[in-house]
């Protein structure tokens, strides 16, 4: 006769290999399964000079048992040349089980950002005649603006995208002009972000001058469409040994 199956221990412990394409890489790390809960912390490199979108909603848990979809739905970003690391788990309980032998994570939510249009944003004069901006898909509001030590100026912005793709800001293409025409270098370093329709961030703006200024917004702001990739899959392999 058949031999009984492997009795399954409490709470198991897995290894994956790390899925590479030219775009992106996936890999998963302390992937561990009990009969409450399946999670693991989830970590996604763009090898590109785009944004990467993971949406957890659009990824599944498969197992012989069915598909289960990820508790946590909010998005994962990607900036262009960066990792970023997120735990993902789904509930065992009254839905199909992944504490089994295999499994597998299908991401099939996985979007690059396009080249995206440049935002066509007018000058803007500090000290402010006026604290809000709205152009194209984006609404810029003045939140402070004042000299430091008199030396440079320190702009607050709050910046919402209200476009249907991508808002992707990058603060330190901003530069400033003298009333003379003088340019001058922004010396903030804020690294880039990106936007989803509604959503707003907070970005400074340093300016070394003592005098008015014209903030000039160059190609800092695009907005981008979202392409869809291929599905990837982790493979998730039963190890004792992988504690």
């Amino acid at each position: 006769g058949q031999g009984k199956a492997p009795k399954k221990p409490s709470k198991m412990w897995y290894r994956t290999t790390p899925v590479e394409l030219n775009d992106v890489k996936l890999d998963a790390q302390n992937i561990v399964s009990d009969k409450e809960i399946t999670k693991f912390k989830f970590t996604v490199t763009n090898n590109t000079d785009h944004f990467i979108i993971v949406k957890p909603q659009e990824c599944s848990f498969k197992s012989i048992h069915g598909e289960s979809k990820p508790n946590d739905k909010k998005r994962i970003i990607v900036r262009p040349l960066d990792s970023q690391n997120k735990v993902i788990d789904v509930s065992n309980v009254n839905s199909p089980t992944m504490h089994e032998f295999n499994f597998s994570y299908n991401v099939s939510g996985l979007y690059k950002s396009n080249n995206g249009v440049k935002a066509e944003l007018p000058d803007y004069l500090i000290p402010a005649t006026q604290n809000v901006i709205e152009y194209d898909d984006f609404r810029i509001d003045l939140i402070s603006a004042y000299l430091q030590s008199n030396t440079q100026w320190r702009c607050k912005f709050k910046v919402t995208y209200t476009g249907k793709g991508l808002g992707v800001v990058e603060p330190r293409k901003i530069s400033a002009r003298t009333q003379g025409g003088g340019m001058l270098s922004n010396n903030g370093g804020e690294k880039a972000f990106a936007l989803e329709r509604g959503e707003t961030e907070n970005f400074l703006v340093y300016i070394s001058s003592n005098m008015p200024i014209v903030i000039v917004w160059n190609d800092a702001f695009k907005s981008c469409d979202l392409v869809k990739s291929d599905p990837m899959v982790l493979q998730f392999n039963y190890d004792p040994s992988a504690k």
